[in-house]
């Protein structure tokens, strides 16, 4: 195998892998908010839905970082593809 070969072999592993842990990051938020949409739905008091609120507003912020991050992984991915392509 070439250096080049072997350092894109590494750049896919390393976004096989980037990807990977991303999608296990995405379940922890999504879980959470529909917990929290069950909660909201049985909640009579205000205070309670107050709380529950606040829990998925944090809940979408993680989740727009994280949806950052799999922008980032694309772009990476393209430019590890246009790398790999033969000129």
């Amino acid at each position: 195998m070439n250096m080049q070969t072997e350092g894109t072999a590494l750049a896919w592993g390393e976004i096989a892998q980037r990807l990977s842990r991303l999608e296990h990051a995405l379940r922890t938020p999504v879980g959470t908010v529909v917990a929290a949409l069950e909660l909201m739905k049985g909640a009579a008091d205000p205070a309670g839905r107050e709380n529950t609120v606040q829990v998925m507003e944090r809940q979408v912020r993680q989740l727009t970082s994280q949806l950052e991050q799999l922008h980032d992984i694309s772009r990476d991915l393209s430019e590890a593809i246009r790398a790999s392509l033969p000129r």
